[in-house]
Parts: structure tokens; sequence; C-alpha cells
């Protein structure tokens, strides 16, 4: 038969061992930071990051506290950390504000709030309380009541709340993130009063706006009319060079022309001038040449031979008719007889 007691003994162990672990060791959690107090010496300085830290049961033990941002609400809500803030300015009217202010431990301080104020949340935000509200009525009393529709001014009244209030809290280690007001709501009398004044300030503004249209709507004109000038000078100015550019191309144009012309005509006349020079150089060769050739001739004419020549010639050119010559007083082979019938003379 199997024997249990073994598997009992250590089951029981492990129960044991888990209840010693759980009664030995403390867990702090990501978002938590651990304060460990020696309940005989008091608070151990320096604060437990996440993670398990070891504990004698009734000697020591360890507060978990949040580090992380926390916010405390100033408003009429049910759950509201504090009733809102009830202001009331310089002119003597209530303004109410809801304000949210953010704030956490300051980093490595956690074991001096346990120690200084307290390991409960409650207590610190009781602290935060009656630092904020002494802040906040110093410096937001400071501005009257419709300063508060500026956001410049209301901007910078928020600004100086949370720089008087970080040095406040810094001493209670204590880290300031943000100041907001979330709401404000202003005295009704105030507001129907500031109700007229918006609208008797509109109403100046619109006058002021529409002299400024007007001013703007004649400056306007004013431009339109020295456009419409100047474009009319332009277009004036336009044509003018356009017509200058075209009298002084049709002006280039018949000068070239001319020119061209001029020169055409020079050379025209160059050419019958050497035309001419041609012509009489070749009719004074021409002249040359037949009197050369008359003189030849002549030359040729007065040498031997050249009487016969001319006989012949004549000769040539004489025409006859019927010649009927008696054989018996003429001798045909006579020549010199015959020239002589002829009215010629031999030589």
């Amino acid at each position: 038969m199997l024997n249990k007691k073994p598997i009992v003994i250590a089951l029981g162990l492990i129960v044991l061992l888990l209840a010693v672990f759980k009664l030995t060791f403390v867990k702090v959690r990501l978002d938590q930071v651990g304060v460990k107090v020696n309940n005989v010496s008091g608070i151990i300085p320096g604060d437990l990051p996440p993670g398990y830290y070891f504990v004698l049961p009734g000697l020591h033990r360890i507060h978990l506290m949040d580090p992380t941002v926390q916010a405390f609400h100033m408003s009429e809500s049910s759950n509201a950390d504090a009733k809102s803030l009830r202001l009331v300015g310089k002119d003597q009217y209530l303004t109410r504000f809801e304000i949210t202010i953010l704030y956490r431990i300051a980093e490595g301080k956690a074991h001096r709030i346990a120690q200084e104020i307290g390991t409960d949340a409650n207590k610190a935000r009781e602290v935060l309380r009656s630092k904020a509200d002494k802040v906040l009525w110093d410096e937001l009393g400071k501005l009257d009541t419709q300063e508060f529709y500026d956001v410049v001014k209301r901007e910078a009244a928020r600004e100086d709340v949370k720089k008087e209030l970080a040095v406040e809290l810094e001493p209670l280690n204590l880290e300031l993130v943000d100041v907001l007001i979330r709401s404000i709501e202003y005295d009704p009398n105030l507001e129907a009063i500031l109700v007229k004044k918006q609208l008797i300030d509109q109403n100046r503004e619109f006058t002021i706006e529409k002299a400024k249209l007007e001013g703007e709507l004649e400056k306007t004109q004013a431009i339109e009319q020295q456009t419409s000038v100047m474009v009319r000078i332009i277009n004036e100015k336009k044509i003018q060079e356009i017509a200058n550019i075209e009298a002084e191309t049709d002006s280039k144009v018949r000068q070239i022309e001319a020119d061209a012309q001029l020169k055409a005509q020079t050379m025209v006349a160059e050419a019958d001038r050497h035309r001419r020079t041609k012509i009489s150089e070749g009719e004074l060769a021409k002249t040359e040449a037949q009197a050369k050739g008359d003189r030849a001739m002549n030359d040729a004419y007065r040498a031997t031979g050249g009487d016969a020549y001319i006989t012949r010639l004549m000769i040539d050119s004489l025409e006859f008719g019927e010649i009927e010559v008696n054989t018996n007083k003429v001798n045909p082979f006579d020549v010199e007889q015959l020239l002589g019938m002829l009215g010629m003379e031999s030589k």
C-alpha cells in the first residue's frame, strides 16, 4: 500500500513555506513606493522601489504609498476633495472657482513624508488643501473680478499661483505638477453689468471697425483709380513706344531700300559704263583693224601684180551684151587691140 505520509509532509512544508513567504516578504508594485518601518527604532531612511522585501513579523512593517500624479479637486461635486474656492475680489463681487491641483510625492521623499506627515494619504491632502487655500486667496485676490475675463491676466495669475504653491509644497516633500482653473462662476449682478458693458464695447468696436472699413474702402477706391490711371498711362506709353518702334523700323527699311536701290543703280551704271567702254574698245579695234586692212589692201594694190588684180576685178564686174567682132579686122588673140576697143589701155 502506497505510503502517503511523505506526500502530506511535503505539501505541509510547501504550505508552510508559502505562509512564511507571505508573512516575511512584502511586494511593492510598479505603481507604488515602499517605506520600511522598524517598530522599535521608527522609519528606516530611504524609499523602496518596486520589488519584494523581507520583513520580520512583529519587528518590521512596510507602508505602501502612491508616487504617481494625484489630483486634488476643488468643486461642488459630492466626490470632490474640497469645496470650490469662493473669492471676493477687490471690487467686492463674489466669484467661484473650480480648481484641480495636480501633485505627487517628490522623488525619493516618501519616507520623509511618512516621517513628517504620516503614511495616511488623506493627511497629505489636508496639508495640501491648507497651503492651496492660502496661495489661491493671495494670488487670485490681487485681480478685480472683471479682470478674470481677460485671458492674459487670468493666465498670469494662474502662473503666479503655481510658483507660490510649488514653493509652499517643497518643504513638505510634495512636487507640484500643475494648477488648472476648470470653471469660473461670476456674480449674476456682475454678469449683467458685464453683458451691458460688452454690448457697449461691441457697438463701439463695430463703429470703429465700420469706420476703418469705410476708410479701407476709400483707400481701395483710390488705389483702383490710381491703378486705372497708371494702366492707361502704361498703355499710352506702350502704344507710343510701338509707334516709335514702327516708325524707326520703317525708316530703317526705307533707308535700307534706298541704299540697296542706290547700290543697284550704281552697279547698273557701272556695268553700262563698262559695257559702253568695251563696245567703244571693240569699235575702235574694228576700225583700227579695218584701217589696217585697207592699208594692207592699198599696199597690196600698189605692189607688183596689183594692177592685174584690179583689172581682173574690173573685168569680173563688167557685164557685156553681145559683142560682134569682125575677125577680118581684129585679131581676137591680140589683147591690147581688144582693150583698146573697150576703151582701156595696157601698161
